[in-house]
């Protein structure tokens, strides 16, 4: 059964359980016409670059676009621990039904795509033994410019490979 909730902070529009996005029924000010009236219709979504549903939504004279899972999940999913991501349970971006949605970390959400083949995982760049020999030479004095070409990585991965590796070194008791 299909159950309708108004979208949070906008009068015009509800959404419901099994995914779907409609216009309320009601009159609108019209610069020519007085006023128009507008019928209720379940609007069509598009979907973006990276798969996801999106519905545009009016609020005060201008559009902006919606998720249409970010959407069903605000208005029917609790989020007790105030987690910043909706996961799609199954992997498919385009359903949006409540139940197969779920509040998540950003890491839940990487490790659910990772576990369900929705994504690659990344491959190191630096072996352990190249790890080892980048930590040797910064602690020797070798600019990080120098170590980033030799290794044909980024400064930002030196560093943060550097990080990374004193904090093991730490952890370990080394």
């Amino acid at each position: 059964m299909e159950i309708w909730k108004d979208i949070q902070d906008n009068d015009y529009y509800q959404v419901s359980n099994l995914g779907r996005v409609k216009s309320k029924e009601r009159k609108v000010p019209h610069a020519r016409h007085g006023t128009v009236y507008v019928r209720e219709r379940i609007l069509k979504p598009a979907t973006d670059s990276k798969g996801y549903l999106r519905v545009a939504l009016a609020k005060d004279k201008s559009l902006s676009t919606y998720k249409v899972h970010r959407l069903v999940a605000d208005a029917f999913l609790k989020n007790r621990d105030s987690k910043p991501q909706v996961n799609h349970i199954n992997g498919i971006k385009s359903d949006n039904r409540v139940d197969n949605l779920e509040w998540v970390t950003n890491r839940e959400n990487r490790m659910h795509a990772i576990s369900n083949g929705l994504t690659p995982s990344r491959p190191a760049k630096l072996s352990e033994s190249q790890v080892f020999d980048l930590i040797k030479m910064k602690d020797s004095g070798v600019k990080l410019r120098e170590i980033a070409e030799k290794f044909d990585v980024s400064v930002s991965c030196v560093k943060r490979t550097y990080k990374r590796g004193i904090k093991q070194k730490a952890n370990a008791g080394v």
